[in-house]
């Protein structure tokens, strides 16, 4: 994401009621499911007390949530509850009405799975990229920076993925709309840690998910400490650089000033080119929590926050542009040791982590693939196009927005 407009106050939206085809009334509460977070005060986000939120990121509570759904003939949801957890709630099951696979396929991506459901892909291609999510760790970061949140917005996320599975277990696998997900064994309830890996997966979109594969791939030259393993050949450049400047994202964002309208009050266009269609489009709603929120705008997808829109008193938007956003360092190897490098202070060892995914075979069974990871003071390192990873240099890749747990809260503000 790039910048922010702001502008003056605009008037809220207005909806004609003759034009509402659908009113909804959603009542949340588990059921006899035990392998379902159980119902209790939905004031309490995680850990039970309210005060230390404990270790384990999935110990979470659910419930109950009341939302009421109302859809414009257009197809939007204006989705009204008494807490923020139940609009979340109710926003969604909205959502996944819509756009359910294609979160459900991103939700495959962060975990490292889309292997053990799609196969190896072209030229192991699913094999590189889960081990490559692994190796950014957007998983693991999430789990971690689970309790870095707030409580609202812990609230809002174990509510949304709730909403997400009620929908889902409403319509059944066989009744799903979309028909990447008809029948398909890899759909299943999501939960709050597979939402925020998501977040963490897009922020890193221009930088780290450039090069996902080729994070995966990286294998050093044989040495004491890495096995003989075959060397992957690395990712064909022009993919790459396809991935860097494709889809050509921009953005136009016109702020007017008062004196500037004919109504003599502030306005705000907001031009975002983002596509269409997949998993950055945007997704429209209206969230009202009486007396706390009144929002309208854009989502992400599957993010239970307004991205781009108004209150009755601001307006916003974002722009982004196709700008690279990593640091590509170059390490000066160790001659008798290629995890080795100097970060010129001295030398130091690279980390190396394994990793293991299921892969997908053509039988239908699964084999187990394991592989390293490794990561340099400057990044992980990566099988950089062109030059791969030799016995005397290799390429670490930095990035800025890296485990960026700041974007939920300031949309969170920005909502208020």
């Amino acid at each position: 994401m790039g910048y922010w407009w702001v502008s003056q106050p605009i008037r809220g939206a207005t909806v004609n009621p003759s034009r509402l085809l659908l009113v909804l009334s959603l009542t949340a509460c588990s059921g006899d499911d035990s392998s379902k977070p159980q119902p209790v005060d939905e004031g309490t986000p995680s850990g039970g007390d309210g005060g230390d939120p404990g270790p384990d990121p999935y110990d979470v509570v659910t419930g109950p949530y009341e939302a009421e759904i109302r859809w414009t003939e257009h197809g939007v949801p204006h989705i009204k509850g008494e807490t923020w957890a139940s609009v979340s709630y109710g926003m969604g099951h909205a959502f996944a009405r819509d756009h359910f696979c294609t979160l459900m396929d991103q939700v495959v991506m962060v975990n490292s799975q889309r292997a053990r459901w799609h196969g190896p892909g072209s030229d192991d291609l699913n094999i590189h990229e889960d081990l490559g999510w692994l190796g950014l760790g957007v998983k693991a970061k999430a789990e971690a920076g689970w309790f870095e949140l707030d409580e609202e917005l812990q609230l809002g996320l174990v509510a949304y993925a709730a909403g997400v599975n009620d929908w889902r277990e409403e319509v059944g696998t066989d009744g799903m709309p979309d028909p990447r997900c008809a029948g398909a064994p890899w759909v299943r309830d999501i939960n709050h840690i597979d939402l925020l890996a998501y977040y963490l997966a897009f922020g890193l979109q221009g930088s780290g998910a450039v090069f996902v594969d080729a994070v995966g791939s990286a294998t050093p030259p044989s040495s004491g400490r890495s096995t003989a393993a075959p060397v992957p050949p690395p990712p064909p450049i022009s993919r790459t650089l396809e991935l860097i400047k494709n889809p050509l994202l921009g953005s136009n964002g016109w702020a007017l000033g008062s004196e500037r309208t004919t109504s003599g009050r502030g306005m705000l266009l907001s031009n975002t080119h983002f596509p269409a269609v997949g998993s950055r489009q945007w997704h429209e709603s209206h969230l009202t929590v009486p007396g706390e929120i009144d929002v309208y705008g854009v989502s992400l997808m599957g993010v239970p926050l307004i991205n781009v829109g108004f209150t009755r008193h601001v307006a916003w938007t974002h722009t982004v542009s196709g700008a690279p956003r990593f640091i590509a360092t170059m390490l000066r190897l160790d001659p008798d040791d290629p995890t080795r490098y100097n970060d010129g202070d001295g030398w130091r060892d690279m980390e190396e982590t394994s990793h293991t995914i299921e892969v997908l075979e053509g039988d239908g069974g699964t084999r187990s693939v394991t592989k390293s990871t490794w990561q340099s003071s400057f990044g992980p390192v990566i099988n950089a196009p062109v030059i791969g990873w030799n016995g005397t240099q290799a390429i670490a890749i930095s990035d800025a927005n890296d485990n960026n747990l700041a974007m939920p809260a300031t949309w969170a503000a920005m909502n208020r």
